[in-house]
């Protein structure tokens, strides 16, 4: 289960090996990012990182480590 208020839902369907997987894509609150499975496993996350330096903001993504 999701313990974050999010902003924005996408759901993507993909073709693999003959079989339809689902994904949803979550962008919360503070613009982070989530890619979750049909069974509500997270796929993948990123983060943003602001930086002082420049009026750029960095995105760091992380693949999940969740199984």
């Amino acid at each position: 289960m999701i313990h974050r208020l999010f902003k924005k839902t996408q759901k993507i369907s993909t073709i693999e090996n003959g079989k339809v997987n689902y994904y949803f894509k979550l962008t919360f609150l503070n613009n982070d990012t989530a890619v979750f499975d049909n069974s509500g496993n997270e796929v993948m996350s990123s983060k943003v990182i602001n930086n002082n330096n420049t009026e750029a903001n960095n995105v760091v993504t992380y693949p999940s480590t969740k199984k």
